[in-house]
């Protein structure tokens, strides 16, 4: 019989993640420092994936396969410095996919970049690591401004479309 006590779980249970230990590289095609940047992500997510199934019926019975994978889109929220550097970088890397007023598109190698978001320890220690692979802005969500907000800081969301992840 399996021993199922307060102790023998914790006796097994070594640490937890923290969801709040974290780092986000974004690197960029406009020359801005991801590791400057890397300060102003307040918020992401480690990348999901889904894997479609594919049904087959032999003699009424079903069976299923494995089918194509699906990634899903990947965003960080991240906060607004008083140069507005994070909002600046967004612009500027949509400038690079289409520039409306010409109504000019750039070359998908101009525009496309792998960005790296890591789960870290308690000491700073990379517990995991993603890369994302061929990734680019699809949007930029809107900065709230209100004459009731005090003591906070903008922030906005940027969410990415991708080809997709893989662990180093």
């Amino acid at each position: 019989m399996a021993d199922l006590t307060l102790e023998t779980f914790k006796s097994r249970l070594k640490d937890v993640a923290r969801p709040n230990r974290f780092i986000v590289t974004l690197n960029n095609p406009v020359g801005i420092s991801p590791e400057q940047l890397s300060f102003f992500v307040k918020a992401s997510k480690l990348p999901g994936v889904t894997t479609a199934e594919i049904e087959m019926k032999w003699q009424g019975l079903k069976t299923y396969f494995a089918g194509d994978p699906t990634y899903e889109e990947w965003s960080v929220t991240v906060y607004n410095d008083y140069d507005g550097l994070a909002r600046q970088l967004v612009e500027k890397w949509y400038d690079k996919i289409i520039k409306v007023p010409d109504n000019t598109r750039g070359a998908p190698a101009d525009y496309r970049q792998d960005l790296l978001v890591a789960q870290l320890g308690r000491k700073g220690e990379t517990l995991a690591q993603y890369k994302i692979i061929g990734a680019f802005p699809t949007n930029v969500a809107t900065i709230e401004l209100s004459m009731d907000s005090e003591s906070t800081v903008e922030e906005f969301e940027i969410t990415f479309k991708y080809d997709y992840w893989v662990r180093i």
